[in-house]
Order: C-alpha cells, then structure tokens, then sequence
C-alpha cells in the first residue's frame, strides 16, 4: 500500500514537472493555450555556427530547431528601405545614419512582435542567436519571471522585460524595485526592477519578455519602422509600452566573441544623452530656437527629479 501510495505522489510530480516544461515552447509547438509562453530565437538562415553554438551552451534543441528566421538587409543600401523604415526618423533618433543591417534587425524583431499581436498568448521570449545562459538553472529561472508577470501581463500591462542587461547599463540608473507577494517573491532568484531613468537608457534585444498588449500597441503605433530594436528608452517614450523591466542579475549575457551580424554592438558610453536634448543629433538640437531648449531642459530635469523620489518607493504590479 505504501509502495502504491509513493508511486502516485512520483507520478503526479513527474507530470506537473511536465506541465511545467512545456510551458516555454517553440513558435509553431504552441497550440494557443494562454498558459503557453512562446519562445523565438531570432537568426539568419546561414548561421548554422552560432545555432550549433547555442546548444553546446545547454539551450534547448527544440527552441532552436524552429529558430524564427531573421531579416537580411545588410546587402540593401538603406535609402532603398523606405518602404519598410523611416529612415529620417532611425537617422534622427540615433544622431547618425543608420545602416541597413540594423534595419533588417528591427524588421526581424517587429516580425516577432506581429505574430504576439495576432495570436492568444500573454507574453513572449524573444532572443537572438548570440545569447549565453549564466548558470545552469536558467530554464527554472525563466518560468519563475514568467510566473511572477504572467498576471500582470494578462490583466492587459503593456510592458518588456530585459533579461540580459549587462551591468555596465543598469549601474547607477534609477529605478523602483517592484514588488509582489511574498509566495511568489520568493521563488524569483532575481531582483525584479522598473527602469525609469529618462536620460540613461537600456539597450541591447538578445533576451526580454514582451507582454502581449505592447505587441498590439507596437504594431498600431509603428507602420514603419521607427527605432533601432534595442532603444527600449525611446520605444518607451513613444509610447509603445507603458513599463520597462529588468532583471538583476541577469539571466543571459551576449557573445562578445562571434562578430555581431549588425556591425557593432551596444556600449554603455551609449546609453545616455545629454539633459535637455531629445533623441535625435546634436546639429537638430542646435537648430531649434533658445526657448525649446530650455523648455526640453526643464523638462527633462523635472522627470530626472521626479525619477529620483520615486526609487525609494517600491513599484506595485499586483493588487
């Protein structure tokens, strides 16, 4: 009888450990269940290293097998991209002009976006093929973060959430700690931020979260593409989504080593602009008359203020 009795506790536990699992699936395993969170690994046809690279790294082969297939523009001069990217709005809004690789990586990270809006999941993990898990419980990681904003994703929050923000971007910034019930606190071996600087910013897209409302919201509000995929502080301010997060310490790191398929990777000298200058070059903000920079000034010192009251409060994302 007893030996009967541990049997049903082994096999219970072994199919709610496989609940569990497949919770994070692959695009085209998810049947549309709310409870489902999909996974896209975005990257190009031609890179088999990096994918192959990814496994030896411990990521699941099913994840990566039905990797999302990226945008390749980096042999399209950009000017012939104006179909697809407001190439005034990029130049702009990164003070230089854009290359045709970053469009294409922004196009790939709309695609992804696209397909969230139109289907009936709460949220997505979104990666790019460079990415390296920090330790070796990265999956059970995972589903705690997913469990601890799957609500807040399904009451219908528009928000990202950054996983693999390098230290050298979240050092200093100011923030607000957010806090949850202690049940579920508890399980999260991270801390759990909301980024609310309006100067320094947060870059890099190889690892976030995307509920599934800033998808729709993305996509209403950006026929073309507008922003590079890694300005989070200014999709933010445009009004993309309404929080941003992030995890600390992070769950994923970037492969500095393999050469990035864009160029060049993000620096932290880069994610910060000067007080009172909006996104966008220093010769456009020369330009404006003497009273709109002072008024952008003042602006921007007001929510700098306002940002650092705030931090000593926590951030509440459950009633």
């Amino acid at each position: 009888m007893r030996a009967l009795k541990c049997q049903f506790y082994r096999d219970r536990r072994e199919k709610s450990t496989k609940r569990l699992e497949n919770r994070i699936l692959p695009i085209s395993h998810c049947r549309g269940e709310k409870q489902e969170t999909p996974v896209a690994i975005i990257s190009l046809p031609e890179s088999v290293e990096r994918r192959s690279l990814l496994i030896d790294r411990g990521v699941p082969k099913g994840w990566i097998d039905h990797y999302w297939c990226g945008q390749d523009y980096r042999s399209v001069k950009a000017e012939a991209l104006a179909d697809v990217a407001d190439i005034e709005a990029l130049n702009r809004g990164i003070g230089r002009e854009v290359t045709s690789a970053e469009i294409g990586c922004a196009a790939s990270h709309r695609a992804v976006t696209e397909w969230l809006a139109s289907a009936e999941h709460n949220m997505m993990l979104v990666f790019e093929d460079d990415i390296i898990p920090q330790r070796k419980n990265y999956i059970d990681e995972l589903k705690n973060i997913i469990s601890a904003l799957n609500p807040h994703a399904a009451s219908g929050a528009a928000f990202v959430c950054h996983i693999g923000a390098p230290f050298g971007l979240i050092d200093g910034v100011l923030k607000r700690r957010v806090l949850m019930p202690e049940e579920i606190g508890n399980q999260l071996q991270q801390k759990l931020w909301l980024h609310t600087d309006p100067v320094r910013g947060l870059w890099r897209a190889h690892a976030y979260l995307i509920s599934r409302s800033a998808a729709i919201r993305a996509v209403s509000l950006e026929r073309r593409i507008q922003t590079l995929a890694d300005d989070w502080r200014l999709r933010r301010e445009l009004g993309f989504f309404d929080e941003l997060f992030f995890v600390d310490p992070r769950v994923f790191s970037q492969d500095e080593v393999v050469s990035s398929t864009i160029g060049h990777r993000r620096q932290s000298s880069c994610s910060s602009r000067s007080i009172g200058s909006r996104p966008g070059s220093q010769n456009a903000l020369n330009a404006r008359r003497w009273f709109n920079r002072v008024s952008d000034a003042m602006l921007i010192r007001a929510k700098i203020k306002k940002a650092q009251i705030l931090q000593y409060f926590s951030y509440r994302i459950y009633d």
